[in-house]
């Protein structure tokens, strides 16, 4: 049972033909979607948060693997997607109720904000859970690994953006964890625009290279263990960041998200100038320009090596 699905049930659920007795369409998939997102509430809702599917019966809850009665998922779909499905329903509809389901999904992200500033997979209600993190709110002591992995800490931050904006940004506690969030996210960029896939803290500091092929047969040789602390491009990474950034400009105008963003994106594409695709190994200008539409000019020895290896 896909967690969205709940609220679009209604669509599915109107007849083709309506008659001239029966309320208008738009009246009929409120009415549909009110129950639909009554019933998700209260019977898929945990803590506040989501899972990706749960039985007819609602017994059993998975996301990636099965999840207890006090986990909720954060990667898509999970607890920001229904959140953000809530707030696009409160903005269709002006209904408080589900206003009222959004504040709650984000108040259960807050809960599972780590002291890293970004988000796990899974959060743990359950202080004594094996996987428990290291969050902000000393409830429990496990791993502080934030990540950018499946767009996991950007669509928790996004969710949260947009659920401050929702509220007035009177909501003090969701309010701070997205600015605490954003400070860690510009925290964690590398030098050279890019983004890691996980971070614990503050990115090192070095001086970007000019981007280059290896000189090694790196299929085999140099591999890194901690290939996760480098900058990324695996699974959308950069496209989640980019969208993330820029809803931070939109939502409250921090010209830290426009900086972060300019240098993110590949600024040749937006600006033609030619000057931007100096670091670029010309061999990789083609193919790989277009594998890494949204990767910072700066970052491209990352893209050209995927480039190379695609």
């Amino acid at each position: 049972m896909n967690p969205l699905g709940f609220l679009l049930l209604a669509s599915f659920c109107l007849p083709i033909v309506a008659t001239a007795a029966e309320p208008p369409l738009r009246e009929q998939a409120i009415a549909g979607m009110n129950r639909a997102a009554e019933f998700y509430r209260a019977k898929a809702s945990a803590h506040g948060g989501y899972v990706y599917y749960c039985s007819l019966d609602f017994t059993q809850r998975w996301g990636e693997g099965k999840a207890t009665p006090d986990q909720i998922f954060i990667q898509p779909p999970g607890t920001p997607a229904v959140g953000m499905a809530f707030l696009k329903a409160h903005a269709a509809t002006g209904d408080k109720f589900y206003l009222d389901a959004a504040q709650a999904a984000a108040e259960a992200l807050v809960f599972g904000q780590l002291q890293s500033g970004g988000w796990a997979q899974v959060i743990y209600f359950d202080p004594r859970g094996a996987k428990a993190g290291q969050y902000r709110n000393s409830k429990s002591r496990g791993r502080n690994y934030s990540t950018f992995d499946d767009g996991i800490s950007q669509s928790a931050l996004r969710f949260l953006m947009h659920a401050d904006q929702a509220l007035g940004f009177k909501h003090a506690a969701i309010h701070e964890a997205s600015d605490f969030a954003r400070k860690a996210v510009f925290a964690a960029q590398h030098p050279n625009g890019a983004f890691p896939q996980v971070w614990t803290g503050p990115a090192p500091q070095y001086s970007p290279v000019k981007a280059s092929f290896p000189d090694y047969e790196w299929r085999t040789e140099n591999r890194l263990k901690n290939y996760y602390d480098m900058p990324t491009l695996n699974d959308d990474l950069c496209t989640y960041v980019a969208q993330m950034l820029e809803d931070g400009w939109t939502i409250y105008k921090d010209e830290r998200c426009r900086t972060a963003l300019a240098k993110l994106v590949q600024v040749h594409r937006v600006t033609g100038d030619a000057r931007y695709l100096e670091p670029i190994p010309a061999r990789s200008r083609g193919s790989g320009a277009r594998a890494c539409p949204t990767v910072a000019s700066p970052a491209t020895m990352s893209c050209a090596r995927t480039s190379r290896s695609t």
